[in-house]
């Protein structure tokens, strides 16, 4: 073959694989890139509720160690809410209530959140709790995001 025909093939191949690359960069739609089995997530992003864990312990970062639905009367019960997106201010609120719906307790945090945010909220009963079914309901700026119940046993 000729140099200019190898030269010619080159450049046409060159040309599909940067019309494939941007084609690529462009698939991505909403507030996530995909790039193989990574998801990337613009911290420019409204905020946003994604996980709510419930356990007996948590780790440096805030975020559950052993996710469980049951404890013991003695546990200290930890929620650990998983934020993505971005927010000046936020007001996140953990509201625990008993099998009939009664409110036991109602803890508040302002948070300012940019991309992944975990906050955390624990309750713990000094006489420890009576043995039923419960529930953490969480609120971010007043609207009911997510709820996990948990029984004590």
């Amino acid at each position: 073959m000729s140099a200019s025909w190898n030269g010619l093939r080159r450049g046409a191949a060159v040309g599909l694989m940067t019309i494939s690359g941007l084609m690529l960069g462009c698939r991505a739609e909403g507030s996530e890139e995909s790039r193989g089995d990574v998801v990337i997530e613009r911290v420019s992003d409204p905020l946003r509720v994604v996980e709510i864990d419930l356990g007996r312990a948590i780790g440096p970062d805030n975020r559950v160690v052993e996710p469980t639905d049951e404890f013991r009367i003695t546990d200290t019960i930890y929620a650990s809410v998983v934020m993505l997106g971005r927010a000046n201010s936020a007001t996140l609120k953990a509201r625990w209530s008993g099998e009939s719906g009664e409110l036991i307790d109602e803890t508040v945090r302002t948070v300012t959140p940019v991309g992944e945010t975990i906050a955390e909220f624990h309750l713990v009963q000094p006489a420890g709790w009576q043995k039923g079914k419960y529930r953490v309901e969480i609120l971010l700026d007043d609207a009911t995001v997510g709820q996990e119940e948990f029984e004590v046993s």
